[in-house]
């Protein structure tokens, strides 16, 4: 499946979602409301997406590098992973790197 986040990009392995040895660090870890914050987040950076193109392009990237996939529907995973960035304060950095007319600033 292509990753609308990344089509044709090459991997930066030394985001912080690499350690220090260049390996993934969700690697064999399920996809969490929090796996899918911090993934959402270093992929988006600056920018705009719709929320499906993120909750896809967020699932292929795990999936990509080795993390494990229950092959539900994420959408709930992303709401849940929004109330986190909401709570860090992050959610309007997040927001607006979504389309505005798929998911409002504030929810």
């Amino acid at each position: 499946m292509r990753n609308p986040l990344n089509a044709g990009a090459q991997v930066n392995v030394t985001s912080p979602l690499f350690d220090e040895n260049k390996n993934y660090l969700y690697s064999n870890l399920e996809l969490t409301p929090n796996v899918f914050a911090h993934i959402a987040m270093s992929l988006c950076r600056g920018t705009q997406r719709s929320r499906g193109d993120v909750i896809t392009g967020v699932v292929v990237y795990h999936q990509t590098h080795g993390g494990i996939t229950a092959g539900n529907e994420y959408i709930s995973t992303f709401k849940k992973a929004t109330k986190i960035l909401r709570n860090k304060g992050l959610l309007r950095k997040l927001c607006k790197m979504l389309d505005s007319s798929q998911w409002p600033l504030e929810t």
